[in-house]
Order: structure tokens, then C-alpha cells, then sequence
């Protein structure tokens, strides 16, 4: 068994062996490509930095190596590099869009990033864990150690040079193993200024991850900063370089860690730790698919005893992808095992390692930080995720350093965010150093909003601006209307301005606080009052007048900013009404009209300011009631009479009459009262039915009256005379008679019915029978025939 475990560094550098297929870079760094992309075509060309696959040196040292590379792409693809960076395999090119697809589609390439000038920079992952909210407060890791166990640090970087107070370098150098010791003295441990060395001078290009991991935990640099931008660094190397020959570093030299230097390392902090205050320890370092804690490593009884002494380690999950374990040393229970998230989004990395071993997420994904040559460069990795929580131990330190491993850890993990893992559906915290630091600390707050300031836009629209807020995720809102009581803080906004929409009329004002996982600020003084001026609605449409009986409804489409509307009439020949009715709706009725003619107008208003009138409805008639059912009376036996009620607002009637089985006449007899008369009526039966008017515009027709009848005078009685075998009766006229009808008695028999008709008052028999007869009368008109005459005298033959 070989002496090392062959521990690998968990970093961004974790993508395909030389000439990967295409695929893999478009798949793994397609939101990446895509801007990218976008800009070449959009401006002609871009500038992007490459890092290209490394071959198999063949010999050659790795810088030539590396510019035999850049030569076969400028001969194959036609590109020529601007500028190389041969430690980092990078290459800087100018390129249209065709070949930066040739070079995305080439197999030369791992990676690409557009080459976007930056200052240095880790603001993005410490304002989304809260840390830039925690150093306003102070609290910024002072009086703390952290321990970075790693590939070594620059140190003289300026982004922590004054505060590496101290170095030591554990490497081991094994000629069985094919390793060397990367200790500046060559040795396989050294002390003091200088120990912990990075190996860059080796050409291995990994060689600036320490660096870069202390740069995130406890980097300063004027307003750029790490978590614990005052904690000191306490920088410790424990990696050893391997040849090509050694089986793990796949045909090139390499760097890895032997748990024995590791385990020498933890023993010299735990020798030192009191002497430098060291809160917490760093190591991003991890290998292996462990499913189960590994508290048999040797490495966990270490882990244990440094944690009993007040010291907790902080190990990075790995990069290889499980969704159902970490790597090794991560899988020991003591430790504080991280994964990573997007630097901006709560999004699980793809590469980090995930299961229930994992105690915390931080961002590790496209960080920025210190690397080697005084420079700055974005890594990504479960590496750079570590340091975050670690920095974040010292600042709770810093703020109370009686706080035990296991306080401190239970704080960090229970105010947090939590974020689900979507490939194994596990729950895990977010680190957010200022919830946990306020956890502690009840005095520690985000700072209140101030500079609060409005605007009226759109007329009834307001948009409320302040300073941004270190530290704040979300801001509350407040208002009051015309002075009246202040709103709950119902509404919210995620940047540092809000837009009110759809407000009435008046005086506004408004107060912010500002809130990171339920902890929120003070509240904001008020903002100045704002007024909301009224808008004056458009012109509506004309309306639409619609009749149903005595009731008229108005109509009209709806004017954009009106709230109310206001309604004037004219009815009949008067002037219009002044607009004095008033709906919040787009119609409005009127019930038991009087009849008449009536139009109507309308303006659209918001409050009290009103829009120009419309144009005049449709003209709409309301016609009086029907009237009831007339009554007739006869008198003198000529003279008709027929009454009925008064009809409401009628100021004329129209009458039609039915005269015997005669058709209905036209209602053409009109009267201005409810009644009227008719003299010297010839006989006949009469009904009537009356309508009820208003000028031109009447009612439906009324029932029909009453029956009423004029009678024909009943005739004189007639004279029977007998001329032979003649029989002649005659009788005088009756005026206004058409025709007779004449019965006879004839002996004893009974009367016979009026059967026999004459249209003279005169009508003869011959040639009859013997015997003895009577006779009588009845007028007639038109068929209807009325009171019999008395009986004529006998008369034999």
C-alpha cells in the first residue's frame, strides 16, 4: 500500500483530459458560451481567454509543451494568439464569430471566458452570504487565526501580506512513491518566513490554489475583501510533488497530499494554537467516493481533538459529481464538510459532491480571488466554497471567542438558507454569515434605509428610491394616504427602489426597512409627501338611451383614468339639466319617468376633475300608462258617455269604437280629459277603448268598455186590410230603421217568429188560407232589430 492517500485539491480545474470531446465543453460551460457567443455576433468580434488541453509533453518542459499546443491551433485553425499565459495553460484571442466556433468545436480547448476587465473583486459571494452587512458592523475576524492547509500561499500578496503571521510546510519525498518534497529547504518540513511557499516555481499549475483559498477566506484589499478580512493567516503546505511515472497523475507531474502530512500539519496547529488564536482550519483538499462517514480515517481522531480544543476543520465535499457521498477527509463526522452553490443563485453546483455528509452549502462557483504573481483569477470548486464558512468562523469568534465548536457550528447551519439539492431531493443551509452573527449578537442589525426619495411618473404611478443596504435581500415598504395611519409593511422589493401604480388622488408617504432571512432593520424615516394630481379623463363616447316602459337607461363605454361619471338630461323642448347625477358605473337608470322626450350627455371624471361632455345620447320617448278599461252609459237613448281614469302626465286621449259587428275604427276621437260624449247617436251597439297621450306619444290601447246600445223606436201598431184574397199591413215609418221584421198569430196557433222581413213599412199575403189573423212589428238596423210593435187588428178571410 502505497504511504500517500493521493489526495487531489478540490478546484475549478476539473474538466476533460486533452482534446475532450467538443460536446463536453458546449454541455458543461453552455451558460457561459452563450453570451459569449451572442457578443461575437453581435459586435464583429470578442475577446475571450483560453485555456487549452495540455498533450503529452513528449519531453518537453511545460511551458514549450504549452506553446506547441498554441502553435497547432494557429496552424490548424487559423488563429493566432494575442498573448499566452503558459503556468495557467491560457491563451488570449481576438476572434469572430466563425472562429470562435472553430475553437469552442476544435477538442483543443477545456474552457472559455470573455476577457471582461475587472478590478479585483470578491464582492459578489460576500454580499450573497451577508459578510460586506457584518464588516459595516466591525465584526470582521479581528483577534482570530485561520489556518489554511494547502498547496501553499504567496506571501507577499497584497491582498493578506501583513497579516500571514505564520508558515510551515509538511511534504514528503518518497522515491518509491515518485514524490518530492515541495518545502523551500527541501527538506520534508521547514519553519517560519517563507515555509509555505506556493510551488508554482515547480510549473505545476495548481500550484496558486492556496492562495486563492486564503484570499476568500481572509483577503483585503482597500474595498475588495474576503470573509474575515482582518484575521490572520496562519499558511501551512502539505503537498508534495509526484512525477509523471506516478499512477494518479496520469502522465504528467502533479501534486498531491499524504494523509501523513496532513496529519503532521494538524499535529503542529494543535501545538500552536493558543500561541496564534487560530479559530478554524482550512482544508480543501478531498478524494474518493465515501457513502459513510469515515470516522476510521486517521486523520478524524485529529479532527476530533483539534474540535475538543476549541478549533473546528473545515473540509471541502469534492468535485467529482455524487449525489451520494463526499470525499475523503470530508466524510469525518467532526469536521464541517461544505458543498458548493452558484456564486449569485441558490443553484447546487453539478460538480460538488452531495449527500447527507454535508453539512453546509457555500457559493464556490466563478469566485474571485488572489493567485500567484500579485495577480487575481476566477476559480470554481467545491475549494472555494470551504473557505467561506471558514472566514465565517472567525467572524463569529471575533464577536464572541467563548463560543464552543459546537455553538458554532449549530448557529451557522440554523440561520441559514435552505436550499434543496434536486438530484437526491436532500435539505441543506446556505451559509449566511450575518444571520448567524446577528444570531448571536442581538446589536448587530442591518443599517436603516435612508435617502428616501419619490417621483410621480405616469401621473398616478410613484416610484420610491434609497440607498441600497449592505447585506439587505429584501425591503418593506409603508404608506399612508392623506395623512391617515401608516400600512403594515405588506409590500416588498428586492432592489433598492419600488413602483406604486393606480393611485387615487392625493398626498403620499412612505417608510422602507431593510430584512435579510427575517432580520430587519430599523424602520426609515418618512419620505417627503407626493401628490398624486388628478388626471383628466378623455372626452367619453356619446351614450346610448334605452326605453322599457316608464324606465330609461343610459349607457356608455368606459373612459381609461375616470372613477366616476356625471350625467346631464334634457327632457322634452327644456334646456339640459346642469350635470348633476352621479354614478361610479357606465350606466345609469331612471325608474316611473314622467312621459316625455329626453337625451342625455356625460363627462368622465377622476375625483373631481371631469372631462369635456359628449356628444347628446339617441333621443327616448317614455309614453304614458296604458289607461284603464272606459266605462260607457246611454242616455236619452241617443247620447253615449264613456269615462275613464286619469292617466299620470297624459295631456290627451285617442278613443276607438267598435259599432255593432263592424271593424274597430282608428283612434281618431280625442279628448283632452278623461271623458267624452256623443248626441243623437243612431241605434247600435257600441264599445270603446282609449289610449293615453303625451303630445304625439301614446300609450298601448286600453280593454275594451262596456257594451252599450241605442234603440230604434219601437214601431206604431200596424193595420191589417183584406182586398180580395189579399192581406196588406202597413204601419208608419220608423226613423232610422233599414228594414222590419213581421210575426203573425193565425187563429188560435202560437205567434210566429219575426221571419218575415220588408225593407217598407208595408208588406202584403195573397192567396190565403181561410182564417183569422194578427200581426206585430219590430224595427230593425243593420240587422239588429228592436222592441215589437203592439198586436194589429184581426182580420178574417
Amino acid at each position: 500500500m502505497n504511504k500517500c492517500l493521493n489526495i487531489l485539491i478540490s478546484s475549478v480545474f476539473m474538466l476533460g483530459a486533452a482534446h475532450a470531446h467538443a460536446n463536453n465543453l458546449i454541455d458543461s460551460n453552455a451558460e457561459l458560451l452563450t453570451p459569449i457567443i451572442n457578443k461575437a455576433q453581435k459586435a464583429g468580434s470578442v475577446r475571450v481567454i483560453v485555456k487549452l488541453t495540455m498533450p503529452d509533453s513528449k519531453g518537453l518542459n511545460v511551458p514549450d509543451a504549452f506553446n506547441n499546443q498554441i502553435n497547432q491551433v494557429q496552424n490548424n485553425l487559423g488563429v493566432a494568439a494575442v498573448t499566452s499565459i503558459p503556468a495557467f495553460n491560457l491563451a488570449v484571442y481576438e476572434v469572430t464569430p466563425i472562429q470562435l466556433d472553430n475553437l469552442i468545436t476544435s477538442g483543443y480547448v477545456v474552457k472559455i471566458q470573455e476577457d471582461i476587465p475587472l478590478p479585483p473583486t470578491l464582492n459578489e459571494s460576500i454580499k450573497h452570504i451577508g459578510a460586506d452587512a457584518i464588516h459595516t458592523a466591525q465584526y470582521t475576524g479581528q483577534g482570530q487565526a485561520i489556518a489554511i492547509l494547502d498547496t501553499g500561499v504567496e506571501s507577499w500578496h497584497h491582498f493578506y501580506s501583513d497579516r500571514l503571521v505564520e508558515e510551515a510546510c509538511f511534504s514528503t519525498t518518497s522515491a518509491s512513491n515518485f514524490s518530492t518534497s515541495l518545502c523551500p529547504n527541501g527538506n520534508d518540513e521547514q519553519f517560519g518566513s517563507g515555509a509555505a511557499a506556493d510551488c508554482s516555481a515547480t510549473g505545476i499549475n495548481v500550484c496558486d490554489h492556496g492562495t486563492h483559498v486564503a484570499g476568500i477566506a481572509a483577503g483585503r484589499n482597500g474595498s475588495t475583501r474576503g470573509v474575515a478580512p482582518n484575521a490572520d493567516i496562519v499558511a501551512v503546505q502539505v503537498f508534495s510533488r509526484f512525477g509523471r511515472e506516478y499512477e494518479q497523475c496520469r502522465g504528467r507531474a502533479c501534486i498531491l497530499s499524504y494523509a501523513s502530512d496532513q496529519l503532521a500539519a494538524l499535529e503542529w496547529i494543535l501545538n500552536n494554537a493558543q500561541t496564534r488564536n487560530i479559530a478554524a482550519i482550512n482544508m480543501s483538499i478531498g478524494g474518493g467516493h465515501h457513502t459513510q462517514a469515515c470516522n476510521n480515517d486517521m486523520r478524524a481522531d485529529a479532527v476530533e481533538t483539534l474540535r475538543a480544543r476549541g478549533i473546528l476543520t473545515v473540509i471541502s465535499s469534492g468535485n467529482s459529481g455524487f449525489s451520494d457521498g463526499v470525499g475523503a477527509p470530508g466524510c469525518i463526522s467532526s469536521a464541517i464538510t461544505v458543498g458548493s452553490t452558484r456564486d449569485n443563485s441558490d443553484n447546487i453546483s453539478g460538480y460538488s459532491n452531495s449527500s447527507a455528509l454535508v453539512d453546509i452549502l457555500a457559493p464556490g462557483q466563478s469566485i474571485l480571488s488572489s493567485t500567484i504573481r500579485g495577480r487575481y483569477i476566477i476559480k470554481s470548486g467545491t475549494s472555494m466554497a470551504a473557505p467561506h464558512v471558514t472566514g465565517a468562523i472567525a467572524v463569529l469568534k471575533s464577536i464572541n471567542p467563548n463560543l464552543t465548536p459546537n455553538q458554532i457550528e449549530n448557529t451557522l447551519e440554523s440561520n441559514s438558507k435552505e436550499v434543496t439539492d434536486n438530484r437526491n431531493n436532500l435539505p441543506f443551509p446556505r451559509l449566511d454569515v450575518f444571520a448567524a452573527s446577528a444570531a448571536i449578537k442581538s446589536a448587530i442589525t442591518l443599517a436603516t434605509p435612508t435617502a428616501l426619495s419619490t417621483q410621480v411618473k405616469s401621473r398616478n404611478t410613484v416610484t420610491l428610491t434609497w440607498q441600497p443596504v449592505q447585506g439587505a435581500e429584501e425591503y418593506f415598504i409603508s404608506s399612508r394616504y392623506n395623512q391617515q395611519s401608516w400600512s403594515g409593511f405588506n409590500e416588498s422589493s428586492t432592489s433598492s427602489s419600488y413602483t406604486t401604480h393606480n393611485l387615487a388622488s392625493g398626498n403620499y408617504q412612505f417608510k422602507v426597512r431593510a430584512c435579510r432571512l427575517g432580520k430587519c432593520s430599523n424602520i426609515s424615516n418618512a419620505s417627503d409627501n407626493i401628490y398624486i394630481t388628478p388626471p383628466t379623463p378623455n372626452t367619453p363616447n356619446a351614450p346610448i338611451a334605452k326605453v322599457t316602459g316608464n324606465k330609461v337607461t343610459a349607457t356608455w363605454s368606459p373612459v381609461n383614468n375616470a372613477n366616476n361619471y356625471l350625467v346631464a338630461i334634457k327632457y322634452n323642448d327644456n334646456t339640459w339639466t346642469d350635470f348633476r347625477y352621479s354614478t361610479t358605473r357606465t350606466s345609469f337608470s331612471w325608474s316611473n319617468l314622467p312621459a316625455g322626450a329626453r337625451s342625455y350627455k356625460i363627462k368622465a371624471c377622476y375625483d373631481q376633475t371631469c372631462s369635456n361632455e359628449s356628444s347628446s345620447s339617441n333621443t327616448v320617448i317614455v309614453a304614458p300608462s296604458t289607461p284603464s278599461a272606459p266605462s260607457a252609459t246611454v242616455s236619452d237613448n241617443s247620447t253615449i258617455t264613456v269615462n275613464w281614469p286619469a292617466v299620470h302626465f297624459a295631456n290627451n286621449y285617442l278613443i276607438s269604437i267598435k259599432y255593432n259587428n263592424n271593424s274597430w275604427t282608428t283612434f281618431r276621437f280625442s279628448s283632452n280629459t278623461n271623458s267624452i260624449t256623443w248626441h243623437n247617436l243612431p241605434a247600435g251597439a257600441r264599445t270603446y277603448r282609449v289610449k293615453a297621450c303625451y303630445d304625439d306619444h301614446c300609450s298601448a290601447a286600453s280593454s275594451t268598455s262596456n257594451s252599450t246600445f241605442i234603440s230604434l223606436a219601437t214601431p206604431s201598431t200596424p193595420v191589417a186590410a183584406l182586398s180580395g184574397n189579399t192581406i196588406t199591413v202597413d204601419w208608419p215609418d220608423v226613423e232610422g230603421a233599414d228594414s222590419y221584421v213581421v210575426a203573425i198569430k193565425y187563429n188560435t196557433n202560437n205567434w210566429t217568429d219575426f221571419k218575415y222581413s220588408t225593407s217598407s213599412s208595408s208588406i202584403s199575403w195573397s192567396n190565403l188560407n181561410s182564417g183569422t189573423r194578427k200581426y206585430r212589428i219590430k224595427a230593425c238596423l243593420e240587422g239588429i232589430c228592436y222592441n215589437a210593435s203592439s198586436s194589429s187588428n184581426s182580420i178574417s178571410n
